[in-house]
C-alpha cells in the first residue's frame, strides 16, 4: 500500500534501515511490493522482491519460474512506469479518491453508531459488530455467532469479510472494502446491512 496512503505518509523499511546507519537490509528484512493494490491491478500478478539474503532470493527464483507474469503485462507496466508524470498524477488521484471513500464510509457508520477502526491507507475498514452479537437473540458473541451473522449478511446481499478469516483476536470484527465502488454505492451497501441488523 506504499502509494495508497492518504493519511499518515508511507515509511519504507529501507528508509528506516538507512536512518539507523545500515547500508543493507541484512538477512532478516525483505521488501515485497506488487502493483495489485497501488495500481488497481489485482490479477496481473506483477511485483518485486528485494532482499540481501541469498537463500531467500534463491528460494524465490525457484518459485518465480512457475509464476512469471505474461510478457504483455510486463511490457504494459514498463510503459506505464516509464511515464513518471502519469504515475504521479494517478497516485495523487487514487489517494484522493481513497480518502474520500474512506471518510464517507466512516461518517455513514458513525451516524448509525457502528464503530470502525481508522485507516490511513488501503481499501478496507474494520467495523466492530461485537455489541450487535452480544445484544442479538439470534447470534452469539462467539466465532460460530460471527460465522452465522456473516452467512446471513451474504444472503441479504451484503458481502463483508469476517474477522475469523483474518485471524482477528476476538469475534465480531468485519472488513468492509470501500474502494471497489463509488461512495454512493458503498453507502447503499451499508444501508442494506443496517436494515438487516435492525430487523
Amino acid at each position: 500500500y506504499a502509494f495508497s496512503c492518504y493519511g499518515a505518509p508511507f515509511v519504507s523499511v529501507c528508509d528506516v534501515m538507512l536512518s539507523m546507519g545500515r547500508s543493507s537490509l541484512g538477512p532478516y528484512v525483505h521488501v515485497v511490493w506488487a502493483i495489485s493494490k497501488d495500481f488497481c491491478a489485482s490479477g496481473f500478478r506483477l511485483g518485486m522482491l528485494y532482499s540481501d539474503n541469498d537463500k531467500v532470493i534463491q528460494a524465490a527464483l525457484a518459485q518465480f519460474f512457475f509464476h512469471l507474469p505474461s510478457s504483455l503485462v510486463m511490457e504494459t507496466f514498463n510503459r506505464i512506469f516509464s511515464d513518471e508524470d502519469a504515475v504521479t498524477r494517478f497516485c495523487s488521484e487514487n489517494q484522493a479518491r481513497l480518502k474520500r471513500s474512506h471518510d464517507s464510509l466512516v461518517a455513514t457508520l458513525a451516524k448509525h453508531n457502528i464503530k470502525a477502526l481508522h485507516a490511513d491507507a488501503g481499501f478496507f475498514v474494520l467495523i466492530d459488530l461485537r455489541d450487535f452479537l452480544k445484544r442479538s437473540s439470534q447470534y452469539s458473541p462467539t466465532w460460530e455467532g460471527e460465522d452465522a451473522l456473516w452467512k446471513d449478511l451474504v444472503q441479504a446481499g451484503v458481502l463483508l469479510t469476517p474477522g475469523s478469516s483474518m485471524t482477528a483476536e476476538v469475534p465480531g470484527f468485519f472488513r468492509v472494502c470501500y474502494a471497489a465502488y463509488e461512495p454512493e454505492v458503498v453507502a447503499s451497501g451499508v444501508a442494506r446491512m443496517l436494515r438487516f441488523l435492525e430487523e
